[in-house]
């Protein structure tokens, strides 16, 4: 029954809107982070290829 309510109720959202529900109030603050954050690891681990991939 719980389960029903809950598919009905995040149904009727769209996926941003249950993304930001799910992740509380202050989603939009944290999603630029995120976002540099990732980039910098993918930066990262491109250099430690490039760097280890000559030895």
């Amino acid at each position: 029954m719980l389960r029903a309510l809950l598919n009905t109720t995040v149904g009727r959202m769209s996926p941003a809107r249950r993304f930001a529900v799910s992740w509380g109030a202050g989603a939009n603050d944290f999603l630029p982070i995120l976002f540099l954050l990732a980039a910098t690891v993918l930066l990262m681990v491109g250099v430690m290829n490039l760097s280890f991939g000559r030895l």
